[in-house]
């Protein structure tokens, strides 16, 4: 077990998001990450709230669905994460599991927002395992990516610069 592993002594709750999670999700994105997308794109808080909607509907009816995670201390989101199945490489026909997003709440200390990070990349590794998806990979967008890089390659994952990827091996 990893010494980053969810453990009673931790102050938050991780359970699957739902409906009711979307707007404190909406609000941690703007409030926390609005700034990483400034100048690339426009951010739509309808579009997200229809594309999470859906897919907390579809992981309702199907189990092997994308993987929508909440961490909480009381009410108070501290952390999301979404994890995307059913990728593929255009040259393999091995399904890859991607992290579409990690958000953490920045407010939370830096031992605590690491420790958050590292139960999530836990969280999926089971859940490739559970589904039998061979290959984990999670991406940064960051200005300042090396403390979430570094952490990934200490939990098993190559890196090749700002993308990772974990061979998962469910006979183990």
């Amino acid at each position: 077990m990893n010494k980053y592993s969810y453990s009673h002594k931790d102050p938050w709750v991780w359970g699957r998001a739902s409906h009711l999670d979307i707007p404190l999700i909406i609000n941690l994105m703007r409030q926390n990450y609005q700034q990483e997308v400034d100048g690339i794109f426009t951010p739509s808080d309808t579009i997200m709230s229809y594309n999470l909607s859906h897919a907390i509907i579809d992981t309702i009816y199907d189990a092997r669905k994308d993987l929508i995670s909440v961490a909480k201390v009381g009410g108070e989101l501290v952390c999301w994460s979404w994890l995307g199945l059913g990728n593929y490489m255009r040259y393999s026909d091995e399904e890859i599991a991607g992290a579409e997003f990690i958000h953490v709440k920045l407010s939370m200390t830096s031992r605590q927002r690491l420790r958050l990070i590292a139960q999530t990349l836990e969280m999926w590794e089971a859940y490739c395992i559970l589904h039998k998806i061979p290959v984990l990979s999670s991406s940064t967008i960051r200005d300042d990516q090396k403390a979430f890089l570094k952490l990934h390659e200490k939990m098993g994952f190559t890196v090749h610069g700002s993308m990772t990827y974990k061979r998962i091996n469910w006979n183990e």
